[in-house]
């Protein structure tokens, strides 16, 4: 599943998402970091995410970004000992 964000540059905001199982029951997990890749794949950095719950939330990054263009965010969800990803299209407009 994929989600999309648009957000201006150099915005920082929490992204947060609140997981549950298809019974409708919390989801609750042990880790979850999120990848940032650039639209050409790079992968720019590696971020820890907040967990709380069943509600996982990560913090933008003005220094991340600061450039306009599409960013991918791949979460990476570990309830042990499974790990389930999820994919953010995040775009970076100007002001």
């Amino acid at each position: 599943m994929e989600t999309q964000r648009t957000i201006y540059k150099n915005e920082v905001i929490p992204i947060s998402f609140t997981i549950t199982d298809r019974l409708d029951n919390e989801f609750v997990p042990d880790l979850a970091s999120v990848s940032i890749y650039d639209e050409n794949n790079n992968l720019l950095g590696v971020e820890p995410c907040a967990i709380d719950i069943n509600t996982i939330t990560m913090v933008t990054t003005g220094s991340i970004f600061s450039n306009p263009g599409i960013y991918k965010l791949v979460w990476e969800i570990t309830q042990i000992p499974y790990k389930f990803y999820h994919i953010t299209n995040m775009k970076v407009e100007e002001w």
